[in-house]
């Protein structure tokens, strides 16, 4: 159970608010654009350690064939290459050597480009919020010379001029001034108990020393990351050369993701409180895809957010929703007593059934959640596809009453999806990522 209704059932309301669906749009573009990235880099770095395996070989096997080692008369050893084979013996080193910087590079540039998203949505989001409420402009201390209002055709187009400028001299700044910037703009705490804000601080710092310094930690990084309370791991130090390890890569596209989101969710209802229906509708629709993807850390921190830290929602129905999601969140991540003390913190006796059967599954009674499958019927809230999709049903659906529920239901047996089987080549590369890791105390390279 994780949807306020299934997307294909959303009815347009007779007076929806003029762009209520730009906020919308914003955050669900952003959370995809850094979902891509968070999806790709497992499928990329294994084509990578296929390149540098091969790399190794053909080196290796060259080295095998033409090279030489000995001792010189003073007992020293040396290693020698025929003259004529020199300059293939170079070439095979330099593509050695692109591979290996491959495996620094690709996740480095990846992390970076996932900041770059970030930093993009906020100038799209800002840009968004200013176009909607536009008396936000009003109080710009941005001044244009008459020479400049001169160029433009008429008061729309120097207000959209005001607007770029804006939002670009945001964006210009430190992050953490970005934030100063729009706590004192729009009135609102935003960093207040963001047990984020210091990995955000560490990896925005980190974007800058690979952009600017090829990854070398300078005294800045240094001062900035203890200046918000995330100090740098004992062994790092000015000089030191960082880089992105895969968990690294996904602890920052989670922080992203969270920041980005909540960012987004908090300064729509503080500048929009009309607009709670469709702000619920956004968080719920994105907590439900961390649900599905199975990303249940990153789900029980938004949904905690929603639950804990939001104080406003567009109607009862809507709270009990994040709580029944908290729920699926808790109990599919093994952390059945919290899920348990969740859902008894409420009285669910007069919710819809499509909440009392997330209930009765939740709490494990299956003979419960099949009469109510019986009661909401062929045609009812619940339908087919979401009894094959929802994730609360994840356990339900394999057990044999809610089979024979579902024949009696539906009247035809239930076909469980089919899971999509891994391309060989990325079984392939993925062993080839693995022995490349220990490349280095296996390669028959000069000393």
């Amino acid at each position: 159970m994780a949807k306020a209704r299934p997307k294909s059932t959303k009815k347009k309301s007779a007076k929806k608010t003029e762009g209520s669906d730009i906020l919308d749009a914003a955050i669900k573009e952003f959370v995809t654009e850094i979902e891509s990235f968070a999806k790709s880099l497992p499928w990329v770095m294994p084509m990578v350690g296929v390149a540098l395996n091969k790399a190794n070989q053909d080196l290796n096997t060259f080295v095998d064939q033409y090279g030489q080692r000995g001792k010189e008369p003073n007992g020293d050893d040396f290693f020698a290459i025929p003259i004529d084979k020199l300059q293939k013996f170079e070439r095979l080193q330099k593509s050695r050597r692109v591979a290996l910087l491959a495996i620094y590079n690709v996740p480095v540039s990846f992390f970076v480009s996932l900041v770059s998203q970030y930093d993009a949505y906020l100038g799209n989001l800002l840009t968004k919020i200013f176009s909607k409420k536009t008396d936000l402009l009003n109080v710009s201390e941005r001044v244009l010379t008459l020479s400049e209002l001169m160029e433009f055709k008429d008061l729309s187009s120097a207000r959209e001029f005001i607007l770029e400028k804006e939002v670009e001299s945001v964006i210009r700044q430190s992050h953490t001034e970005q934030f100063e910037w729009m706590e004192n703009k729009f009135g609102l705490p935003l960093r207040k108990e963001l047990e984020a804000w210091p990995r955000f601080i560490e990896l925005t710092e980190r974007r800058n020393l690979f952009v600017h310094c090829n990854g070398a930690v300078s005294t800045q990084y240094m001062t900035v990351c203890k200046r918000h309370g995330c100090s740098p791991q004992p062994k790092i130090h000015a000089g030191s050369r960082l880089h992105v390890s895969p968990e690294y890569f996904a602890e920052s596209f989670h922080c992203l993701f969270e920041i980005g989101v909540k960012l987004g969710q908090v300064l729509w209802r503080k500048l929009f409180p009309n607009e709670l229906l469709k702000a619920d509708e956004n968080l719920v629709d994105v907590c439900y895809d961390l649900l599905v993807s199975q990303e249940y850390k990153l789900a029980k921190v938004l949904l905690l957010f929603a639950t804990s830290t939001l104080k406003k929602h567009s109607s009862e129905e809507y709270r009990r929703i994040f709580k029944i999601n908290l729920a699926i969140a808790y109990n599919a991540s093994g952390e059945k007593s919290a899920c348990k003390i969740l859902l008894a913190e409420e009285d669910w006796s007069a919710c819809r059934d499509r909440l009392k059967i997330a209930l009765a599954v939740l709490q494990n009674r299956f003979p419960d959640a099949a009469d109510i499958m019986k009661r909401i019927g062929k045609t009812g809230e619940v339908r087919r596809v979401d009894y094959e999709e929802w994730p609360v049903f994840m356990e339900f659906r394999k057990t044999d009453i809610f089979q024979h529920t579902y024949s009696e239901v539906f009247g035809e047996e239930f076909s469980s999806p089919q899971k999509v089987a891994k391309p060989i080549d990325e079984k392939i590369a993925e062993q080839a990522v693995n022995n490349s890791c220990t490349e280095s105390t296996k390669e028959k390279t000069p000393n």
